[in-house]
């Protein structure tokens, strides 16, 4: 009965929580203080409730998005033209949705966002507590050999030029939104078990790229690199990597110093994952929103390569981190309507 009370992700994220703070408790290290908040483990606390005050205010408009859906299924023209037995299927269908019950699952989809975000930025910290080194030369030197002694990045420069330097920068940048947008579009609108399987997946993905890069830490090209792109200093990207930057030399003399958190990783891309898994998936809201997603797909590799965040085999690398996500949530429903059908089968 236990297993019902919570939703596949929730428990790899309990799970997650157990192994996180098992590693900060081996390793004797206090929980870093996200800066500007707070220091220990109450900048931590501190920043989960900052991302739960979001999680709200998401939750408020999902569920004034669905009422909107429902009114305009009663009284507007796609209502109208539905036949008395579809419209009233179609109106249960949207009113369903408004259910204390449907909404409480609607807001523990977004808190399982929530506890990602933090248990991925603790996890990030680790890095270089847990593995020191950096793989760098490898992924350059094979980035050189295919790209004819230069870097994508480079290539990149020389062929857009300077000066779309702040429009890739604000690509860059696009992401954020377009990230909440998507979680919100698929909570809101996608059938409730593909919404379910959505946030699983979108979870798995950070979780899984995050455990990647411990066994294979890299900075990125930028930060191996930087004197191969001091063009995009000026762009918010270039003050973005150098504010990382000099959070990671403060760690470096005092590894233990509180408000700071370790932020660079290279291999895989997130940003390209979270996108192209975007782009995926929001066909079962609507084909529209797919291919605007498939067109942010490739403004965001254009700009993690022109901005030197990644290296090819980075955005590469974020295809199988999407497939390994999608096949770990097919798994866990799997097993779930398996063990369901078990049930049912034993009564």
């Amino acid at each position: 009965m236990i297993f019902k009370l919570l939703l596949p992700v929730e428990w790899v994220l309990v799970l997650g929580a157990g192994l996180l703070y098992g590693l900060y408790t081996r390793l004797d290290l206090p929980l870093p203080g996200q800066p500007g908040l707070a220091e220990g483990s109450r900048g931590a606390t501190l920043f989960y409730f900052k991302q739960l005050y979001t999680c709200c205010y998401l939750w408020a408009l999902i569920f004034i998005l669905q009422f909107v859906r429902a009114t305009w299924i009663t009284f507007g023209t796609f209502g109208l033209k539905l036949g008395v037995a579809p419209f009233k299927e179609s109106w249960e269908l949207a009113a369903k949705r408004l259910y204390p019950a449907e909404a409480l699952k609607d807001f523990r989809l977004l808190h399982a966002v929530v506890l990602m975000f933090v248990q991925f930025q603790l996890l990030k910290h680790l890095i270089p507590q847990v593995n020191h080194r950096v793989y760098d030369r490898y992924l350059l030197r094979g980035e050189e050999l295919v790209c004819a002694g230069r870097l994508c990045g480079e290539w990149l420069h020389r062929i857009l030029g300077e000066g779309v330097l702040h429009t890739v920068s604000e690509h860059y940048h696009w992401y954020f939104p377009f990230m909440i947008a998507s979680v919100v579009a698929m909570v809101a609108f996608a059938p409730r078990k593909e919404a379910e399987k959505y946030v699983c997946s979108f979870v798995l993905l950070f979780l899984i790229g995050i455990l990647w890069v411990y066994f294979f830490p890299t900075w990125g090209p930028a930060f191996y690199t930087p004197e191969r792109f001091a063009f995009i200093r000026e762009s918010g990207s270039g003050a973005l990597q150098h504010e990382l930057w000099q959070m990671k030399l403060r760690l470096d003399a005092a590894p233990r110093s509180l408000g700071d958190l370790f932020m660079i990783s290279g291999f895989p891309s997130l940003h390209v994952a979270v996108v192209l898994l975007a782009a995926l998936k929001l066909k079962l809201v609507h084909p529209l929103l797919s291919l605007i997603g498939w067109c942010f797909v490739l403004l965001i590799i254009n700009s993690t390569l022109y901005l030197g965040w990644h290296y090819i085999w980075d955005d590469l690398g974020s295809v199988l981190l999407v497939y390994a996500a999608l096949r770990c949530t097919k798994r866990l429903y799997r097993e779930k309507k398996y063990l369901i059908y078990r049930v049912q089968a034993d009564a």
